[in-house]
């Protein structure tokens, strides 16, 4: 048994990590270890030093450097021909929706399993509901994408190769709502953050990026701008009205639903953040002393460029950027680089997958080029953190996942699963000897504290720590199994 927490002679309460107890062990004096869970420090403790979210980061920490197949959660799936995609409700985190080649559908409910399974007896997710090619209103083509409604779980979305999306309704397994789209459908998504919209992004094969609106039953919204197929799709989540689009060429564009034309485009060769606009100055003017603001921009003149007729200046020639980006009301005059750049590439393959961190601030990205790359979600530049041999086989979407507290990326490479520290790029696990596959998608629930993953061979597998809880030492705040109710009412799953 592990040794958590120890008290000094003095009566202050001290953390000191201890191995687990075989034996005999020699205490040093002053010490007095105590082995039992009740005489740990308890939450309230650790929270009031500041320790208990320490300690949550180190046991997640160890937890996903441990993870592995589970040897107690086994799927049952009817499909034969390979799973596309994951998707798992934001509501309750607790149904689990899956896409196949052979157009079947199927959702599981992965918390009933949990709580009825027993200790560690052998788990079976067993499908909910399950709609395949038999059904009247089924998809003709494989599903490629799939996402629930934001707000609950009586409504999920269908994107499939033959064109259509389709909003289901989940009691009555009827079609609420069918758009047609111009091409086959790579990837569907919902904004799990907005408040005033229900929009479908619809990334196809055409350039076009379609946004559907749940409620009038049609398109709303064209977002044009890309000069190939659009791959990925990812709504923001420090922002309800932002979403961004990868394409075939390399290129990653931020859009604002609300106005028209790219927001911006990341570059991955701008690796610092943008300087501020320029600084308006005081000037008096000769004539009669009133003080006017000028641009300090507006001040330089060029022989190229439009000239102003304009009483008062006639004759004089500016450019003509400065006109559009000198006015105090300007949404767009913050620094940011325009988006009309040219070429500003993301990557030199086509962009396979893009997730958003749960807090707003960065943003992740994969492509063909074998290449992961991190982003500042606010001022758009590259934060250059090298994430180390990520391969990406297979040219097609593949859906990337990460953890509540943003702090962890999990990345499909081949037929395995990278996990990463996403601040530094380091590699703490790899997830291996699971799938025989290429990995199409993954999602972590931080309700039962498990990776759930798909593919081509298949297989749905769920990931967990194979590790006792109890066994975690080394830990620099004393938590141990007793103090797990005390995390849970405190609101902190991930304990």
């Amino acid at each position: 048994m592990a040794v958590w927490c120890v008290h000094c002679s003095s009566g202050a309460q001290e953390v000191v990590p201890l191995a687990p107890w075989a034996g005999s062990m020699a205490v040093p004096s002053g010490i007095h270890a105590y082995s039992e869970p009740s005489s740990a420090l308890t939450l309230e403790h650790a929270r009031s030093t500041g320790e208990a979210r320490r300690a949550q980061r180190q046991m997640l920490h160890h937890r996903l450097s441990s993870f592995s197949v589970s040897r107690y959660v086994t799927a049952e799936t009817s499909q034969t021909g390979g799973l596309k995609w994951l998707d798992l409700d934001a509501v309750e985190q607790r149904y689990l929706l899956t896409a196949a080649a052979d157009t079947t559908v199927e959702a599981f409910d992965i918390v009933t399993s949990q709580a009825t399974s027993g200790g560690h007896q052998q788990q079976h997710l067993k499908p909910v509901f399950t709609l395949k090619r038999g059904h009247p209103s089924a998809h003709r083509y494989q599903v490629t994408s799939i996402c629930w409604y934001p707000v609950d779980t009586g409504l999920f979305v269908t994107g499939s190769a033959d064109q259509h999306v389709k909003v289901w309704d989940t009691n009555m397994l009827e079609v609420a709502c069918d758009f047609e789209c111009p091409d086959k459908v790579h990837s569907v998504a919902m904004s799990s953050f907005a408040t005033s919209h229900a929009l479908i992004a619809v990334a196809t094969k055409n350039p076009l990026v379609q946004l559907a609106d749940v409620v009038s039953g049609g398109f709303t919204h064209t977002l044009t701008g890309h000069r190939t197929a659009v791959w990925s799709v990812c709504w923001s989540p420090a922002n309800g009205y932002h979403i961004y689009t990868g394409d075939a060429s390399g290129e990653v564009r931020l859009w604002d639903v609300r106005r028209s034309g790219c927001r911006a485009m990341l570059d991955m060769n701008a690796t610092q953040r943008p300087r501020p606009a320029a600084s308006r100055v005081e000037q008096r003017s000769l004539d009669g002393g009133a003080a006017r603001f000028v641009s300090t921009a507006a001040r330089l003149y060029t022989s190229a460029g439009p000239t102003d007729t304009s009483a008062g200046t006639r004759g004089i020639k500016r450019p003509a950027a400065v006109e559009a980006s000198d006015r105090p009301d300007d949404p767009y005059s913050d620094g940011e680089r325009p988006a009309s750049a040219a070429r500003a590439l993301a990557h030199e393959g086509p962009v396979t997958g893009i997730v958003a961190t749960a807090d707003g601030l960065n943003l992740v990205t994969a492509a063909a080029d074998n290449r992961v790359r991190l982003w500042d979600s606010q001022y758009h530049h590259n934060r250059l953190v090298h994430f180390a041999n990520t391969y990406n086989r297979g040219a097609y979407p593949k859906r990337l996942s990460s953890t509540s507290d943003g702090r962890y990326l999990f990345y499909p490479r081949g037929d395995d699963i990278q996990v990463f520290d996403i601040a530094l790029g380091r590699q703490i696990a790899l997830l291996s000897q699971g799938h025989y596959d290429t990995v199409t998608a993954c999602v972590y629930s931080p309700l039962t504290n498990q990776l759930y993953s798909c593919g081509i061979d298949g297989a749905l597998l769920a990931w967990e720590s194979w590790k006792d809880e109890p066994a975690m030492a080394g830990l620099s705040c004393a938590v141990t199994a007793g103090d797990r109710d005390c995390f849970l009412r405190a609101g902190i799953r991930q304990w």
